[in-house]
């Protein structure tokens, strides 16, 4: 008999590799002449990037970065084999693993730290990161992100807006900075998803997401007003 072992992490408990691992000893140890095939799987959050790493023969480099509170975490990259292609997990920057479940506050937590990771891997020569964008602590319209990469975001009086998702609300002008332009310029970016939500409105990024992130029903409503302004602003600005 074969027996293919391939499921998904379990949020917030166990990574899919560590599942594939308890359930084949179990298969071995009451099925001792079944063929056990393990294949852990991903879905565009946690455990994406080791896993297309694995499966690829790349290699994982680790980095400090900022985590979605604004501590220091050692986020993973996948180097491939042509030392020119990476992949990443926004997770593993700014995932709501990182942070403990009676902290989840979406208001202040930051997409910085997956920004910092871009551009170290650019540092590293990378040119093409494939990012897989589930699992976040975060509803800051990744503009975390897009700060660390160069991208300015001011308030009214010409200061910067902040991080977080209540920040978005302050946002009144956007700049691109010269290292974000050569940034631009030297990186294609390639997002991996299973979802088609608009950025706002009932099926939005805050209703949907921003709960299992720790928002509140008055959170969601002020997340997605703030999602809404940030998006008018970006159309402007553009």
């Amino acid at each position: 008999m074969k027996i293919l072992v391939a499921p998904d992490s379990f949020k917030n408990c166990m990574g899919a590799d560590t599942i594939c691992s308890v359930i084949r000893k179990a298969f071995s140890e009451t099925m001792p002449d079944a063929e056990i095939i393990g294949i852990p799987l991903a879905d565009g959050g946690e455990g994406t990037a080791v896993n297309l790493t694995s499966a690829l023969h790349g290699k994982l480099k680790y980095y400090a970065v900022h985590g979605p509170d604004g501590a220091i975490v050692n986020a993973s990259a996948g180097i491939l084999p042509d030392g020119k292609t990476a992949v990443m997990d926004l997770a593993s920057a700014s995932g709501i693993e990182l942070i403990p479940r009676e902290k989840l506050n979406p208001m202040i937590m930051s997409s910085r730290g997956s920004g910092e990771l871009i551009c170290k891997l650019a540092d590293d020569g990378i040119t093409h990161i494939i990012i897989g964008l589930g699992g976040t602590a975060t509803v800051d319209g990744g503009t975390g992100l897009l700060q660390a990469c160069g991208l300015e975001f001011k308030d009214e009086h010409g200061n910067p807006s902040g991080f977080g998702g209540a920040s978005l609300m302050k946002i009144q002008s956007i700049k691109e900075s010269e290292d974000f332009k050569k940034l631009r310029r030297a990186i294609k970016i390639t997002v991996l998803s299973d979802v088609r939500n608009p950025l706002t409105g009932k099926n939005g990024a805050a209703p949907v997401f921003g709960p299992q992130k720790g928002a509140s029903p008055e959170m969601v409503d002020l997340l997605d007003k703030a999602l809404l302004h940030f998006a008018e602003k970006m159309k402007n600005a553009g």
